[in-house]
C-alpha cells in the first residue's frame, strides 16, 4: 500500500513534504491496529559451495598386518559469495530480531536450570 503520513493518512501526491512528517511525528498518537508489513531482509545472491573429503596416507604395514595410516587432510568445506551480498533491514525487524534472540535466550536459560 501507500506510505502514511504521521497523522495516519495515506499520502497521495509526491508534492508532501517527508521531512515535515517526519518531525511532526507523534509515537504516543500511533495507531497500534496498522497492518504488519513484512519485506525480506536479503536479497537474491550467487553462492558456490565445495566441499572435500579427508585425505589419509595408508603407509606400511604394522606388525598386526594393518596398513599405519596418518591423517594428511582433515575433512573440509568451503562456502563463497559469487555476487554481492545486500541486506536491508529495517528498524522494526531490527526490533523484532532483538525479541526473538532474547526470549529464545530466556527459554533455554530456563530449560538448563531446571
Amino acid at each position: 500500500g501507500r506510505p502514511r503520513s504521521s497523522s495516519g493518512e495515506r499520502l497521495r501526491v509526491m508534492g508532501e513534504n517527508p521531512a515535515l512528517e517526519w518531525n511532526n511525528y507523534d509515537p504516543t498518537q500511533d495507531n497500534k491496529n496498522t497492518d504488519i508489513v513484512l519485506h525480506p531482509f536479503i536479497a537474491r545472491f550467487d553462492s558456490r559451495v565445495i566441499a572435500a573429503p579427508a585425505i589419509v596416507y595408508q603407509g606400511s604395514m604394522d606388525e598386526g598386518g594393518e596398513p599405519h595410516k596418518t591423517l594428511v587432510a582433515g575433512h573440509s568445506l568451503e562456502i563463497n559469495a559469487t555476487s554481492d551480498i545486500d541486506l536491508h533491514i529495517s528498524l522494526p525487524q531490527l526490533t523484532l530480531l532483538k525479541d526473538i534472540i532474547e526470549d529464545t535466550s530466556c527459554l533455554i536459560t530456563q530449560m538448563f536450570s531446571s
